[in-house]
């Protein structure tokens, strides 16, 4: 039994192996898969939220760009 990343490969190796008609095919049945399990579209950057949204509920302090302190730094490499 193969993995889900084995079988993604396997798809993926076989695209530049499939002709014109086969590819035509597959867009079709990725529809029909899409439309068959509500697959939505990851939003594209005129999709995604417009800046502000939050403004004027919290303000990013002017140290906000400071080094951090070496406890929090060390404990962020694991030391």
């Amino acid at each position: 039994m193969h993995n889900i990343n084995q079988l993604k490969i396997e798809i993926i190796s076989v695209l530049d192996l499939l002709p014109v008609e086969g590819i035509k095919l597959l867009a079709e049945f990725v529809a029909f898969l899409k439309t068959k399990f509500d697959i939505q579209e990851k939003p594209t950057m005129e999709q995604t939220r417009p800046f502000g949204l939050c403004e004027g509920e919290f303000v990013v302090p002017d140290d906000f760009d400071d080094p951090l302190p070496d406890d929090i730094l060390n404990a962020f490499e694991g030391r």
